[in-house]
């Protein structure tokens, strides 16, 4: 009798713990199912530091809202057509500060991210007092001056360039060693590289075959001064003019 006792206890709490094992899994169960879902782009396979992502290398998954890193995007547009600024791995969602648009500026990506068709990054080197000693850094505007001797004996200082866009100071070497995390910043340099089109390419080529130029600092304001002249003209070009106008009255 008391063996059978034994057994029957035995057996009740097999079934116990069966039971609540059954139930925690069919809470889980319900916790995900009745967990909020989200969209967020993964990536199908591994993405190279440099490339540009493609359709076909990531898509849109479904997962539980807190399973989403915050900010990851819901879209693929959103991703579609930029550059991975690091490696992405398989499965990984794709996280903005991994990416970067062509043409962006950003100064711990490669100089190549940073340039649209038709501009080009063009080095050239210059000495300390050139340079404004030292305190030319990574965004900044500069005009660049070439004084030259007339044969009358005279000389004559002019602008070459105008509101030129610094994208580095000093070598690769140096930008690696000041963008690591404990890296300090670049207080000498004895190049500096800038963002030019065609036509300003020929034209400093040509002036420094005939002698050195100076560099001088614009204000830190010259930047969004060119965004707003940019800014304007693309309005003005999106404004019908006077004799657009006056052909869409007399056709109506």
């Amino acid at each position: 009798m008391k063996k059978v006792y034994i057994t029957a206890v035995f057996i009740a709490i097999i079934a116990g713990v069966a039971t609540y094992i059954f139930a925690t899994q069919v809470q889980k169960s319900t916790k995900i199912k009745d967990a909020p879902m989200a969209e967020v782009v993964v990536a199908l396979q591994d993405i190279r530091e440099n490339s540009l992502i493609t359709e076909e290398m990531v898509e849109l998954r479904t997962y539980t809202v807190a399973s989403i890193t915050p900010g990851a995007p819901a879209s693929l547009d959103e991703v579609v057509g930029h550059l991975a600024r690091y490696p992405i791995m398989q499965g990984e969602q794709v996280l903005p500060s991994k990416l970067i648009k062509l043409g962006e500026r950003d100064e711990k990506g490669a100089l190549s991210h940073q340039l649209l068709p038709g501009e080009y990054a063009y080095s050239l080197s210059i000495g300390s007092e050139q340079g404004v000693s030292g305190f030319i850094g990574r965004g900044d505007y500069v005009d660049i001056l070439f004084t030259e001797l007339l044969p009358d004996g005279e000389y004559k200082t002019d602008f070459v360039l105008r509101d030129i866009y610094v994208l580095r100071t000093s070598n690769y070497a140096a930008n690696r060693v000041a963008d690591a995390p404990d890296g300090q910043p670049i207080t000498s340099y004895m190049e500096v590289t800038f963002k030019l089109d065609e036509a300003q390419c020929l034209l400093i080529s040509n002036t420094l075959a005939k002698g050195e130029v100076r560099l001088i600092l614009k204000s830190i304001k010259t930047g969004e001064e060119l965004n707003a002249d940019v800014k304007q003209t693309e309005a003005a070009r999106q404004e019908p003019t006077q004799e657009e106008t006056t052909n869409l009255l007399d056709a109506s």
